[in-house]
């Protein structure tokens, strides 16, 4: 049974599944703008409803379509023409093209996207079977995807990362591998059965625990406030929970090295929004997620020797970069103190209040 077929469980094309996941991941990407800027502040998800913060009048239905709304509003409240961010309708078109282009390599990319341990059970099921199992590997994918986004959003307004959100998917990514362990793309070991309960467990525990001792790690080579190193390590432990250890390994480094690279490209001027470093470890996880296939270096043939080898590597790519960072005293935001008195905390502060002035 080809795996790039299993779509047609329903009647529809490919092409017709594909659009109508775009449209479901803009409307969860317009809710996103919700817990994006409600979470961290305390407020209800729910209550009040989309709304102009100057005038209050509520925001029309036919207004609040994903994408489309902000541009008949014209990026402008209809009753006081006070602006509405470009970051709204942004948000809501990258969540619903990572739902486009997840399902495309899930369902109509064959099986160059699958874990080794899919094809072991897949081919035990019948064609209709196969398909729900596809659905639940796409779930399961398009959780941490969301995730990211949240947590990498969150990071660019200088807000704490919600406990409460990062526990939350945290145990998605622990407990579901319970019922499915063939969701995980790499393996803890490869001696382990991938199609056991006893491999899921141990993948998703070495996994959620190298998170928080990387996160951890980068916080102490690079000085951060506590804020910064607790934000950091449930990050990056979620990041683990889902893709395991191996993700935690690659995504640190290649984020460590980006913004060591950022500073010495910009001659040691900081750039006026930089990007946070939970948003650039966010953006390279869900490089990750899309192409683990053909960028991972942990492989099914590597041994565990070969492995060890390359964690140390990774480690070491990752101190060395955030020590040197540190060492330039690029990033003010990750070991300032906490004090309002502190220009760069005022500025932070008029910056995130100029923005909020412009939010639902």
């Amino acid at each position: 049974m080809p795996l790039a077929d299993s779509y047609a469980f329903s009647d529809l094309p490919l092409w017709a599944w594909l659009t109508w996941l775009f449209v479901i991941g803009s409307c969860i990407g317009s809710f996103l703008n919700v817990v994006i800027y409600r979470l961290p502040v305390g407020k209800s998800l729910v209550r009040p409803g989309s709304h102009c913060p100057r005038c209050n009048k509520p925001i029309r239905a036919r207004h609040n379509i994903p994408i489309l709304g902000w541009l008949m509003l014209r990026g402008k409240c209809k009753d006081c023409e006070t602006p509405i961010s470009v970051r709204y309708p942004l948000v809501e078109l990258a969540v619903g093209t990572i739902f486009f282009v997840l399902a495309g390599l899930i369902f109509g990319g064959g099986s160059g996207h699958m874990p080794e341990s899919f094809h072991v059970e897949v081919g035990k099921r019948s064609f209709s079977e196969a398909w729900v199992w596809q659905t639940a590997l796409y779930a399961y994918h398009v959780v941490l995807a969301c995730f990211l986004v949240a947590s990498g959003m969150i990071a660019v307004d200088e807000m704490r990362q919600k406990a409460s959100l990062s526990g939350f998917t945290a145990f998605l990514g622990l407990a579901t591998p319970l019922f499915a362990p063939w969701l995980r793309p790499t393996h803890f070991l490869s001696i382990l059965d991938r199609v056991s309960v006893f491999a899921a467990i141990w993948d998703g525990l070495f996994g959620f625990s190298a998170g928080i001792a990387m996160g951890y790690i980068v916080a102490f080579a690079r000085k951060g406030r506590r804020s910064f190193r607790a934000d950091t390590m449930s990050v990056l432990a979620v990041i683990g929970a889902f893709l395991g250890w191996q993700a935690v390994l690659t995504v640190s480094a290649a984020a460590s090295a980006t913004e060591l690279g950022r500073h010495w490209t910009s001659s040691g001027r900081t750039s006026q929004n930089p990007a946070p470093w939970i948003t650039v470890a966010a953006f390279f996880a869900g490089v990750h997620l899309v192409a683990w296939r053909w960028i991972s270096v942990y492989a099914q043939e590597q041994t565990e020797t070969m492995q060890g080898v390359i964690m140390l590597v990774m480690l070491a790519v990752t101190v060395i970069c955030s020590w040197g960072h540190q060492r330039l005293g690029s990033d003010e935001g990750d070991h300032q103190e906490e004090n309002l008195d502190h220009p760069a905390n005022r500025r932070r502060t008029a910056t995130r209040d100029k923005f909020n002035k412009n939010r639902k």
